[in-house]
């Protein structure tokens, strides 16, 4: 019970921080609103050897309340089990919405 506990509060920390930023409806049609949204993309079901790098980096998407991409988001790895290091630990979204 306790790990659903700490996965619920990661899970609404990240939507109020995303949820902070002004109106989610974008300036005019073309433009994204406020980041809404963070999905993982790829790269976050790896498993590798003690030392190791992993083969593929892990890619995170973040996106408005109509689902379009928002670049220029920071976005904040970190490890929640085991024993690893990450670099970077923040990353900023790309014009497609992908940090990695």
């Amino acid at each position: 019970m306790l790990s659903r506990r700490r996965a619920y509060v990661r899970i609404w920390a990240v939507g109020l921080l995303l949820a902070c930023g002004g109106d989610s409806s974008g300036p005019d049609g073309d433009q994204p609103g406020a980041a809404t949204a963070l999905v993982a993309v790829s790269g976050g079901t790896q498993t590798g050897v003690v030392g190791g790098t992993l083969a593929q980096p892990i890619v995170v998407k973040v996106s408005d309340s109509r689902g379009r991409a928002v670049p220029g988001v920071a976005v904040n790895f970190r490890i929640d089990s085991g024993n690893g290091t990450l670099a970077p630990t923040v990353a900023t979204t790309d014009a497609s919405g992908q940090a990695q």
